[in-house]
């Protein structure tokens, strides 16, 4: 006699999501860690990138994301995991210039308003009951006018253009963190069941796009901030 599918329960769909969460975080923990002590280290150790250098290293992150992005269903979960990983580390040598020009006073204010910020619009994804569907996608145009916006930027410093990048900026990338973490949510249940290299590949993916929010978040409020040395 065929036995019956089991229906999800809410303690079976809440342990799914806690155990998927668990790897995000994590990894995306591993992912910040990387870049706070490579960025330290290229700092100390005098390593002045030059402007050709961030161009080079922007463009290369870039490609990086899309890669993983577009690529994810193609590579397997160890290549995946691999470039998060050496995004992480060109991410750090990038943000090198923030301990040159900012104190480490100024520097760790930021982190930790950037932190307690984006905890408060994870769990607004979290508990939120509502479709974020619409919402997601409106970020995402937002998101590809920004990227464009920046872009553009390098090469002609237009009018508005700092509101743009760093004002808009700030809210899409606070709106992100709620859709994802909400998008997430949804997701995690079956990534847990499919498992292996799906699950594996799911949650490094999220921890990317978490991670991305986090380092733009505290990017612009520590320009806000705008302590220099």
């Amino acid at each position: 006699m065929a036995q019956p599918y089991a229906i999800p329960t809410t303690e079976t769909r809440t342990r799914a999501q806690s155990i998927f969460f668990t790897k995000v975080f994590s990894w995306m923990a591993i992912g910040l860690g990387i870049t706070g002590v490579l960025a330290f280290v290229v700092a100390n150790a005098g390593i002045r990138p030059s402007n050709g250098l961030l161009m080079i290293l922007t463009f290369a992150q870039l490609g990086m994301v899309l890669g993983i992005s577009f690529g994810i269903n193609r590579i397997s979960a160890t290549v995946a995991t691999g470039l998060f990983i050496a995004y992480s580390a060109l991410m750090g040598i990038w943000l090198s210039y923030v301990f040159v020009y900012y104190s480490l006073g100024t520097i760790t204010a930021a982190f930790f308003v950037t932190g307690g910020t984006f905890f408060a619009m994870a769990l607004i994804g979290w508990v939120t009951k509502r479709d974020l569907t619409g919402f997601g996608g409106f970020l995402m145009m937002a998101l590809i006018g920004l990227v464009i916006a920046s872009i553009v930027g390098i090469f002609w410093n237009f009018p508005g253009r700092t509101f743009i990048v760093m004002y808009v900026g700030l809210f899409i990338f606070l709106g992100l963190t709620i859709y994802e973490v909400w998008a997430l949510k949804r997701g995690a249940e079956g990534a847990i069941a499919a498992g292996g290299e799906f699950e594996q590949k799911a949650a490094i993916m999220g921890a990317l796009a978490l991670y991305i929010n986090f380092i733009n978040i505290f990017i612009r409020i520590l320009a806000l901030f705008g302590s220099n040395r």
